[in-house]
């Protein structure tokens, strides 16, 4: 049955289609795993029709669970507004989403998704670096926070630093201290094995000028970018530092930079932090 109803969308007149596989999936008692078969139909069809049949689909959070990576990549595929606001909804709480809090078990899935299409969409990038000066519920602004990390520029690295919040716990995302990491020590390939890379610093000024200030004037981030910056110390340390990058960020606080010292630094304002 399952097979018979993916082809409905892809019939001359698709609307009818999907309309036929709304009717038979309200009379039938299909299990939602089975339903995680049909989703990548209605996504590929591009009609826009089939929209609110997947949210349907997703009308439990036990039925979305049994198809979340499927459900998520047949929204995304539908390539509409409609469906790109529906994917927005899972970080934007100002966005109508699905009827209930959605716990996601693959935001690797989701996570590309969103970054396809802020690649595409230049207002949306914009929205979502724009959400990182909002106070957001746990879940989302974790999310984000891999969102924004992805999109891998400076830029953006710049603005997620938003995310940093001294009053809530984890003040330091995981996903955002990750994204750090990885934009002040690059790793590069070693030998002929693709697995294996060495670690060697790079610069990251606009991100670790951010930091500073946010250290100096910003009362909701102070500490934890204080933190950060201590942070980054220890990775020059490690790992040397870039010829292009001063020591100091300011001539009037050469004396006393960093502005924590090593032994003061509190990894545990990071989720999952070392």
């Amino acid at each position: 049955m399952i097979s018979a109803l993916s082809i409905l969308p892809f019939i001359d007149d698709p609307a009818t289609g999907i309309a036929k596989i709304h009717s038979v999936i309200a009379d039938t008692k299909i299990s939602g795993y089975q339903l995680r078969d049909l989703a990548p139909a209605l996504g590929h069809c591009r009609c826009g029709e089939a929209l609110p049949v997947l949210r349907e689909l997703a009308s439990s959070e036990v039925q979305f669970k049994s198809m979340e990576d499927s459900w998520v990549n047949a929204v995304a595929a539908l390539g509409n507004t409609e469906a790109g606001q529906l994917l927005l909804s899972f970080v934007d709480p100002s966005i109508p989403g699905l009827a209930f809090e959605a716990k996601l078990e693959r935001e690797d899935i989701i996570t590309a998704r969103l970054v396809e299409l802020a690649s595409r969409d230049e207002e949306i990038e914009r929205r979502l670096l724009g959400l990182c000066s909002v106070h957001l519920p746990a879940r989302k602004r974790a999310l984000l926070a891999r969102v924004v990390g992805s999109i891998a520029n400076e830029e953006a690295l710049v603005e997620a630093l938003d995310l940093i919040d001294d009053s809530v716990t984890p003040a330091i995302p995981y996903e955002l201290y990750r994204s750090i990491e990885s934009i002040f020590i690059e790793k590069r390939s070693y030998g002929n094995d693709s697995n294996a890379y060495t670690q060697a610093s790079r610069s990251a000024n606009r991100v670790r000028n951010q930091l500073f200030e946010m250290s100096r004037h910003d009362g909701r981030r102070q500490k934890s970018a204080a933190t950060l910056l201590g942070q980054i110390e220890l990775w020059r340390l490690e790992y040397g530092r870039p010829f292009d990058e001063p020591r100091s960020l300011e001539v009037e606080y050469e004396s006393s930079w960093p502005t924590v010292p090593a032994n003061q630094l509190q990894p545990d304002r990071v989720a999952g932090g070392p």
